[in-house]
Parts: structure tokens; sequence; C-alpha cells
């Protein structure tokens, strides 16, 4: 997740909403896998509509078809 909103436009890149705990935009195409280790502290949540416009933009990045 960024702040860094010159992404937003791009089909695999999700803004949030005033509905989540914080700002900014997903970034579903950069994805990395980090240690549990890595993890200091909880962010916070997305809201289901956010969440649902993520598993959207993953399916987008994964070449995938999503029931709606």
């Amino acid at each position: 997740m960024t702040t860094t909103m010159k992404f937003q436009d791009l089909p695999e890149v999700v803004g949030l909403s005033s509905q989540d705990q914080m700002t900014g935009v997903v970034l579903c195409g950069t994805l990395a896998e980090i240690d549990k280790e890595d993890l200091l502290q909880n962010a916070g949540a997305l809201s289901r509509e956010t969440m649902r416009r993520v598993d959207a933009a993953l399916a987008f990045t994964f070449g995938l078809s999503v029931g709606t």
C-alpha cells in the first residue's frame, strides 16, 4: 500500500475510500512476499467495498475472471 497517487487510474490500483482506516492506494500489480516478523503493527482494516475492488484488481493482475 502507498500514499503515492500517481498510479491511481491503472486497473491494478485501488484507491482507498473514506470508509477505510487509512489513506492512499493498494498497488495490486506490485506484489512481494514478506516475513511475518517484518509486520511491526496492524495498519487497520479496509471496507468490504474496497476489498471487493482489491479482489477485482488482483484478478486483473493474475489474469483471472471474477464473479460478481
